[in-house]
């Protein structure tokens, strides 16, 4: 079975823990630092072979840095969809504090018509799609559409994007975003600062769903919202998934979203257990689990599956109307 990981978008992530909260507009000085891979799809990928995709691909555009990074997280992996481009891949820096995370993004390198035509040369016919992230300079809106075209997926189509999407163009596919952007798809404002201060109401936020699964045709709409309970819209019923408290102190939060979206995935392709809930909402509720579990380490989507999986077992999913 070919499952495809989209990840046109990807990135050096530098990651710095500040010794006290982060203060702009002076010195904030770190207590450590790492550099690893970066990018929505490319942590998506990496989630998704270590919750049991192994022969997963990864749909990329690279550069040597980029390769390097993931040929050491993933020796011997398969690198038939990676496309070498001209332009050098963006450094994303996250400032962690015992607080919150704060990201400083580079501007992204231009991809030209040839290198994307490269890619879409290459592309298989595929059972299950992920799309992860924003579309690089020099692609027109409709490059998600396109690729999704080209694979033809069987089984699944599973968006973690807010660009690219066009008014019922995705009937049949499944979004997973978090709170923030589900709100801004849905044209509401969001007053929260801060994501982790408080969590968002449920209400409002099933509102949302079923405005923005009305207006682009998708089937289940999947939504994450920091350290708080997570929601989804499955056939037009409204579940909340409160995952339990973690075994130990968070190491880092960073590419959590995309260790739920590349677990979510294995999870719907290959059932992690034996679950009466939905298909797709069993597989998000694992990939919850799976992302909780990679915020004990200090690199984008390493998690232990066995505490993803216990995770999983102790998560409260919760219909409520």
């Amino acid at each position: 079975m070919v499952v495809v990981v989209v990840g046109l978008n990807g990135a050096v992530q530098r990651r710095v823990r500040l010794k006290t909260k982060l203060a702009p507009g002076t010195v904030n000085r770190g207590v450590e630092a790492s550099t690893g891979v970066g990018g929505k799809g490319q942590g998506a990928w990496l989630a998704a072979r270590a919750a049991g995709l192994g022969d997963a691909l990864l749909a990329q555009f690279c550069d040597d840095d980029l390769e390097t990074l993931l040929r050491r997280r993933a020796p011997g992996c398969d690198e038939g969809l990676w496309v070498r481009v001209a332009s050098k891949t963006r450094v994303c820096t996250t400032l962690v504090d015992d607080e919150d995370a704060t990201e400083i993004v580079e501007p992204s390198g231009e991809i030209q018509s040839a290198e994307f035509d490269e890619l879409l040369r290459r592309l298989p016919r595929a059972a299950a799609v992920l799309v992860m992230g924003s579309i690089p300079p020099g692609l027109d809106a409709s490059a998600y559409r396109t690729i999704v075209d080209h694979c033809a997926p069987s089984q699944l189509v599973l968006l973690d994007t807010v660009h690219g999407l066009r008014e019922g163009a995705w009937r049949g596919a499944v979004l997973k975003v978090n709170a923030r952007e589900l709100l801004g798809l849905a044209g509401i404002d969001d007053d929260h600062r801060s994501d982790s201060a408080a969590p968002r109401d449920a209400d409002q936020l099933g509102n949302a769903a079923a405005l923005v699964a009305r207006r682009f045709g998708f089937e289940a709409v999947l939504w994450t919202d920091s350290k708080f309970p997570a929601g989804a819209l499955v056939d037009g019923a409204l579940y909340s998934l409160r995952l339990p408290a973690l075994p130990g102190s968070v190491s880092s939060p960073i590419g959590a979203g995309d260790a739920v979206a590349g677990a979510t995935l294995a999870g719907f392709v290959r059932p992690q257990r034996d679950d009466r809930l939905p298909r797709i909402l069993a597989a998000f509720a694992f990939g919850l689990a799976c992302g909780a579990a990679s915020c004990l380490t200090p690199d984008n989507a390493a998690f232990d599956i066995a505490l993803a999986r216990q995770l999983r077992a102790d998560t409260n999913v919760l219909r409520l109307h």
